[in-house]
């Protein structure tokens, strides 16, 4: 079972609020601020993003407007962006945005790195205080929080760097593997990439032969190539595989193609081969490069059904479609 999440810097994974700023606007919001601390699982030692997005919906111009992060016990600011650090602070960033006319959105984003040792804590959340107007008004407080891997986590690995590298996660022979992934789109105007991959146990009474494998991809200069890598008796697509010799027949230990699975409708569909030129096919945002069974000598083991997928993914944001194998 394969799960790629997209982050998309304007819906997804974090906090939007739609907030009247005053009391004449009455029950009509004036401004939108989405929060976001991606990926969504980082692991220790490594740096996270944090990310606000401010628009105004509203009509009149929105003066003065300031947006305070602060960050918990375990993280630390890295690179602050346009942002300012609050003197004799580690964990505190005032992001003046100015002026927003009305329809206008501004943003601000700021690396955090994450301590190598923070005990028993799963998850941590990073404060953002929104203030509109002159001087320092009461501000509006919301949040955004990530789960944090420990550093010797094998099955889970998440971090946002500036030029990205291969990252991988292992559980039980299975391996979810982005080699040499591209960097973040340069239009979304952010300071690092947020890349995550993990293998975790499948969901039970599925009848899956296969761990289930994730990746977290933003929005990037061109698509990611995946790389799963399964262990004996569990490779999906026995019947795509292209290495088989001649006269010989793939085993039928797992026959089943691989699916993308849409939880909302119980629909499911299979993953195309990419098109010529690996290109994908009209309405598709990932697709099979290759599959290759690698159990193909003549021991009585050697029956096709181990190797690894190779998928072509961008990442756009559009939801979290599930691959099913």
């Amino acid at each position: 079972m394969f799960v790629v999440r997209q982050f998309l810097f304007a819906c997804v994974l974090g906090a939007a609020l739609l907030l009247p700023l005053s009391a004449a606007a009455d029950s009509h919001p004036n401004v939108v601020l989405t929060v976001q601390l991606v990926p969504g699982e980082v692991s220790a030692g490594q740096p996270a993003l944090a990310v606000a997005i401010l628009r105004n919906v509203g009509g009149a111009n929105l003066q003065n407007v300031v947006v305070s992060l602060h960050f918990p016990a375990g993280l630390t600011v890295g690179n602050a962006g346009t942002c300012t650090r609050v003197a004799g602070s580690s964990t505190d960033v005032d992001c003046s945005l100015g002026d927003i006319p009305g329809a206008a959105s501004r943003r601000a984003d700021v690396t955090a790195l994450v301590s190598r040792d923070l005990g028993q804590v799963k998850s941590v959340k990073v404060q953002f205080a929104l203030r509109v107007g002159s001087g320092r008004p009461k501000p509006i407080l919301t949040g955004a929080s990530a789960r944090i891997l420990a550093s010797n986590d094998a099955a889970h690995h998440g971090s946002c760097l500036p030029v990205p590298h291969t990252i991988s996660a292992t559980l039980e022979h299975q391996v979810t593997e982005l080699p040499s992934p591209p960097r973040i789109d340069p239009s979304l105007k952010v300071l690092c990439t947020p890349l995550s991959v993990a293998v975790s146990p499948p969901p039970s009474g599925g009848g899956y032969k296969t761990n289930m494998a994730s990746v977290g991809l933003p929005k990037l200069v061109r698509p990611a190539i995946v790389k799963l890598t399964f262990a004996n008796e569990t490779l999906p697509d026995e019947n795509m595989i292209d290495n088989v010799p001649a006269g010989r027949q793939p085993s039928l230990d797992n026959p089943n193609p691989l699916w993308i699975y849409y939880p909302d409708t119980g629909k499911k569909f299979v993953v195309p081969r990419c098109n010529a030129g690996n290109q994908f096919p009209q309405g598709w945002h990932s697709c099979i490069l290759k599959v290759i069974a690698t159990d193909t000598g003549n021991g009585p083991n050697d029956d096709f059904d181990q190797g690894y997928i190779t998928l072509l993914v961008q990442g756009a944001g559009f939801g979290d479609p599930r691959y099913l194998g």
